[in-house]
């Protein structure tokens, strides 16, 4: 694992955290200080730019809405627990566990996006300081 994988884990431990967002970046500019010099800090913050500017629109929802984009597969997978209870059996379930794991994966992008958008906020305003 290298240090840019750490750093993104260290910003996934932040969010997980129930803090507000200047703790978190304040915890986080320790890390990155402590772990990344200044010339690898501003490699790897263009790095997590272009893949955010990548994405596009749909990165930008998934980063601010996540829980929002998946509600309706949660939905559905209510429903087809439902039909399966009533009687409609094994394709019921199968569309209920698709759902499932399609609502966990877009939470999982949603959140991995988030800690890269903490990490760039956290990294300017340390180039800024």
């Amino acid at each position: 694992m290298d240090i840019q994988e750490l750093m993104l884990q260290a910003a996934e431990d932040e969010l997980a955290e129930y803090r507000t967002e200047a703790l978190r970046r304040q915890n986080l500019r320790r890390k990155l200080n402590f772990q990344m010099p200044a010339a690898e800090r501003r490699t790897f913050l263009k790095e997590l730019e272009e893949e955010l500017s990548a994405g596009g629109m749909v990165a930008k929802i998934l980063c601010e809405q996540r829980q929002a984009v998946a509600l309706p597969l949660y939905g559905l997978c209510g429903l087809a627990l439902l039909a399966g209870a009533i009687g409609y059996g094994v394709p019921a379930y199968f569309v209920a566990a698709l759902a499932a794991v399609g609502a966990f994966a877009i939470q999982r992008m949603g959140w991995k996006l988030q800690s890269k958008l903490l990490l760039i906020q956290t990294m300017k305003e340390m180039e800024t300081q």
